[in-house]
């Protein structure tokens, strides 16, 4: 609990690559001017709502390679600084929808190689800075037509390797600044024709090894 008390000019912290399986609650509350908290690499299966007390100076926080199955949804409410979120390669299936609410500068948000199934449509919604969304490698089925009408400043969307069935109307037509993205190695079959019609900034789009067997005439006409 008080293992870091002495250090409070500190700014950066690496603590990965060990055999971390729990944080105390208060266990950073005292580095007020921490940046950078690095947890990669560790034996971590949760995380509860006051993991992170204190660290409102916070900007990136990795959470990668570790064993993540649950995240109280007020987890990172005092991270109101945080630019990057690294939560890929765990076991979260699900996620509440105000776990990310108070995350109001995050940029970058990874989530890639977990057991997400679906996401509730208001999960990203305070997201309005957010950059660049990575949900590859996951178990998801269907978005929801809203679940990204919020992400205005989205530029890169990967969502390859789930097992996504149908791109409807209106689940990307909201993404006016998206540059990329990624739907290889799902089961996409189905592609409404005004599907991609807002993305004018698309520069990259990979529909590879779906189970697309026509392509209608307009849908990727203006």
């Amino acid at each position: 609990e008080n293992a870091f008390n002495g250090l409070k000019q500190l700014r950066k912290l690496y603590l990965s690559n060990n055999q971390i399986r729990s944080i105390h609650e208060n266990a950073f509350n005292k580095l007020k001017k921490l940046r950078m908290l690095n947890l990669n690499l560790n034996q971590i299966s949760s995380i509860h709502e006051n993991t992170f007390n204190g660290l409102k100076q916070l900007r990136k926080l990795g959470l990668s390679n570790n064993q993540i199955s649950t995240i109280d949804v007020n987890a990172f409410n005092e991270l109101k600084e945080l630019i990057w979120l690294y939560l890929s390669n765990n076991q979260i299936s699900s996620i509440h929808e105000n776990t990310f609410k108070k995350l109001k500068k995050l940029e970058w948000l990874s989530l890639s190689n977990n057991q997400i199934s679906s996401i509730h449509e208001n999960t990203f919604n305070e997201l309005k800075e957010l950059r660049e969304l990575y949900l590859s490698n996951n178990q998801i089925s269907s978005i929801h037509e809203n679940t990204f009408n919020e992400l205005k400043e989205l530029r890169e969307l990967y969502l390859s390797n789930n097992q996504i069935s149908k791109i409807d109307v209106n689940t990307f037509n909201k993404l006016n600044q998206l540059s990329k993205l990624l739907l290889s190695n799902n089961q996409i079959s189905t592609i409404h024709e005004n599907a991609f019609n807002e993305l004018k900034e698309l520069r990259q789009l990979d529909l590879s090894n779906n189970q697309i067997s026509s392509i209608h005439e307009n849908t990727f006409n203006e």
